[in-house]
């Protein structure tokens, strides 16, 4: 009668440990979060001759990037400047670093506003304007 109280109580301690771990651990589903293509040009206002410190970075990481500089990159990033006269000038294109970002300066060389745009494969962010 012993043995089977043990078996018993074992059988019981097995299946409450399963129920506990299929409540403790709920099951998780992968979610697709959107990218984001954002922009910085600073400062703001700047002085003609000055030079400007232009930001382009993606809102997540490449995925197999790593801080040590391998992996794929993001690559193909533009930033479009609308200078007062209507003008455009495009800057890059540009690589990313593990991070998403890149970087570049810009030098106004007129007075006005100028206006930038980033672009990296159909994904677009206005930014800055500079009065």
């Amino acid at each position: 009668m012993t043995r089977n109280r043990i078996a018993t109580a074992i059988a019981m301690f097995l299946m409450l440990t399963m129920t506990i771990a299929m409540v403790a651990f709920p099951t998780v589903q992968a979610q697709t979060l959107p990218s984001f293509l954002l922009i910085n040009v600073a400062p703001n206002p700047i002085g003609v001759g000055q030079a400007a410190e232009v930001n382009a970075f993606l809102s997540k990481p490449p995925i197999t990037a790593s801080l040590g500089g391998t992996g794929d990159m993001y690559t193909g990033i533009t930033v479009e400047v609308t200078k007062p006269d209507g003008t455009k000038q495009t800057l890059g294109p540009f690589t990313s670093d593990a991070t998403g970002g890149t970087y570049t300066t810009f030098t106004p060389n007129a007075v006005g506003n100028y206006t930038f745009k980033a672009t990296y494969r159909g994904l677009h962010r206005e930014g800055w304007s500079y009065p």
